[in-house]
């Protein structure tokens, strides 16, 4: 099992690539439309950061960058935390049928998302 190691160089890595992230989701959020049914931006950077994932666990990058992109910019960039908070609020106001394709539609989503990155990174290597 790979142990987490606290090496000055990735503590940074790790946190410069969170804030790019952060910084990205802002970003995109505030592009996409949020008078929707559904809790589509959020559903986006979650897709969006599990295809990136997928590319990095694919791919063969040094440590430092390896950390940067999978745990500081798509850590940043997703959002489970909101995810959980839509998902409460599509339960609460509009029902369990709305609730339930919202979860299942993120998952499915965020899952092809990872298949389609980790497949393609892994092809065109």
């Amino acid at each position: 099992m790979n142990r987490l190691r606290a090496e000055p160089g990735l503590i940074v890595a790790v946190a410069v690539g969170a804030v790019v992230g952060a910084g990205a989701r802002w970003l995109i959020l505030g592009m996409l439309p949020h008078a929707t049914a559904l809790s589509w931006p959020t559903m986006v950077v979650n897709g969006l950061g599990s295809l990136i994932m997928g590319v990095v666990v694919g791919r063969a990058f040094r440590p430092a960058l390896a950390v940067a992109l999978s745990t500081g910019f798509c850590g940043g960039l997703t959002t489970f935390s909101s995810f959980a908070v839509d998902s409460a609020r599509h339960f609460s106001d509009d029902g369990i049928r709305l609730a339930l394709i919202y979860i299942g539609l993120t998952v499915v989503v965020s899952f092809a998302s990872y298949i389609v990155g980790f497949s393609g990174s892994r092809r065109w290597s």
